[in-house]
């Protein structure tokens, strides 16, 4: 395998079946849109990751309709998970047991592993051309995040056995400031003990998160970092506490590829 694709959808707020969100969104609809745009897509996918917020209230009527959502796939894509600070961690796994899809585990082409549940969603998936490491920065009823010394000792072991100088990090909460006064506000608390972890092994090359409801490009550790839209909708660029309205923008997610002459590159798909 010389090439990798992974489309990233963030931020879902997924409801009860009849349930909107408070600012009156139809997240539900939306993500079905997403699945719809998804299934006539005509480029090969290996995994959809779904970064964080994956519902509204963390409850597990809301996660059991993710599940149907999610049924609507046609393609023979892995589903992968990530936490965000709307997630409920218990009810998750509640609903969804086995977290690693049957299609993974049923194939040679990958090896799996995971770090001990107890410290969080954290797992690793060696596509051989490179990782896709996911990490769970999300923390019980609060809106920031932050990665815990268990899941950043687990890390570092990932980084130190990889052969690769390709892998791929997904979290919910970005490392990096998104100049939006409101966002940053609950971003993740401890970037700096991240950092110093990728700094000694710089065998990262491509972060994704979510969280900001908005597409961002910049980076951290000198590593390229990007921001993933939501599905349902968008906040303002530059995000003031008097200015939290969501914008009539295109909802979108993201396609990563990786081609090994190349590296990784990142497409942003609007849904129409």
């Amino acid at each position: 395998m010389d090439e990798l694709c992974i489309v990233q959808i963030s931020d879902t707020h997924v409801c009860a079946p009849g349930q909107l969100l408070k600012n009156k969104f139809d997240s539900n609809h939306a993500l079905e849109r997403a699945i719809n745009q998804l299934n006539i897509e005509e480029y090969k996918i290996d995994c959809l990751l779904l970064s964080g917020d994956m519902v509204e209230r963390g409850t597990q009527e809301e996660y059991s309709h993710l599940k149907q959502i999610l049924k609507r796939l046609n393609q023979n894509i892995p589903v992968l998970f990530c936490l965000g600070n709307h997630d409920d961690m218990e009810s998750f796994f509640q609903v969804f047991p086995n977290y690693f899809p049957d299609l993974l585990k049923e194939s040679s082409a990958v090896i799996l592993s995971c770090s001990d549940k107890e410290s969080g969603l954290n797992y690793c998936i060696d596509f051989h051309v490179a990782k896709l490491i996911v990490l769970d920065s999300s923390i019980k009823e609060t809106g920031w995040g932050e990665v815990s010394k268990t899941t950043l000792d687990w890390l570092e072991k990932i980084l130190s056995d990889s052969a690769t100088d390709t892998n791929i990090l997904a979290l919910h909460h970005p490392p990096v400031p998104s100049l939006s006064q409101v966002m940053d506000t609950i971003a993740l608390k401890n970037p700096e003990d991240l950092e110093d972890l990728l700094l000694s092994y710089r065998n990262v090359r491509l972060i994704v998160c979510g969280h900001v409801h908005r597409t961002i490009f910049s980076s951290f550790a000198g590593i390229q970092v990007a921001f993933c839209p939501s599905v349902v909708f968008q906040y303002p660029i530059y995000m003031t506490g008097d200015r939290k309205t969501p914008t009539n923008e295109q909802p979108g997610f993201h396609v990563h590829k990786y081609v090994k002459e190349i590296g990784w590159s990142t497409h942003l798909r609007l849904i129409a």
